[in-house]
């Protein structure tokens, strides 16, 4: 993310139907055939929800690109600091994609943007959902809000007394899958007043995200850490000098990072906070 530093232009660029794009090999095509009341159906390029496809699309658009764009599967950015610049940049990957035979979708692609949002994902979503009734209901929302965790202080502090309800869910029903535990009422398991406020604190600390920034080659990396008796929490971060005397001189996070201590790790001492630094 170095590279983002100080530039000011951006284009974006998304493919149309990127996984159809992807021939699959003669000899892997029979593998993923499916069958359906109307018959046997052989693809015959890769398919969205493959075991494997997420990784293969990733390699795949590495290897047509390299370095050239940042990549999150078909979601293509760069960035320049000069308009020659990103014109260059334009023309290489357009290139590339001509010669592949690769399809753009133009409703899709921006061009010379002052600002750009890549890969981000609203959560919006996830703040509007009702409370869950079933073990499967409070698995997903529990689960969804875990890729916000980095924009979130102090997160396993708020989701932990639901992971511990979670937890004797899975126990109940002998399994973690939500086949199972749709079966089982969240006040069977003694879903009370302290999990709905846990519940209201994630969502409102999903609203409330702290904005992280991109690390600089020309600063220094901090990581403050610190724990308690039930978990431990880090913040990562950049100052302009080394021997970082005070925190308030740190520049805006670039992640939070924190766990809770069960099993053994519940019984390490206190002088064992270090732990976070590992």
């Amino acid at each position: 993310m170095f590279c983002l530093v100080r530039t000011n232009l951006y284009f974006t660029l998304d493919r149309t139907k990127g996984y159809w794009q992807l021939p699959l090999h003669a000899d892997s095509q029979m593998y993923f055939s499916f069958m359906t009341p109307f018959g046997v159906y052989t693809p015959t390029r890769v398919l969205m929800g493959q075991t494997d496809a997420v990784a293969y699309f990733q390699s795949v658009v590495h290897q047509m690109f390299g370095d050239l764009l940042f990549r999150g599967l078909d979601d293509l950015l760069r960035s320049a600091k000069t308009t020659d610049e990103l014109f260059d940049q334009l023309d290489q990957v357009l290139t590339i994609c001509a010669q592949l035979g690769l399809e753009l979708s133009p409703k899709k692609c921006h061009f010379f943007l002052r600002g750009a949002e890549w890969c981000g994902k609203p959560n919006q979503g996830l703040v509007d959902l009702s409370l869950p009734t079933t073990a499967a209901d409070f698995q997903q929302f529990v689960s969804a809000t875990n890729w916000m965790r980095v924009s979130i202080p102090g997160y396993n502090q708020f989701v932990n007394p639901l992971r511990r309800l979670l937890d004797v869910a899975t126990k109940v029903v002998g399994s973690c899958k939500k086949t199972a535990l749709v079966r089982v009422a969240l006040p069977a398991l003694g879903w009370w007043t302290d999990h709905l406020k846990c519940f209201n604190d994630v969502k409102h600390a999903l609203v409330h995200v702290v904005p992280l920034s991109h690390p600089r080659g020309d600063m220094t990396v901090c990581v403050f850490i610190d724990a308690s008796d039930l978990s431990w929490g880090a913040v990562i971060s950049t100052a302009s000098r080394p021997g970082l005397a005070s925190r308030r001189l740190a520049a805006p996070p670039h992640a939070f990072i924190s766990g809770s201590f069960s099993g053994a790790s519940a019984r390490w001492p206190v002088v064992q906070e270090a732990y976070a630094v590992v």
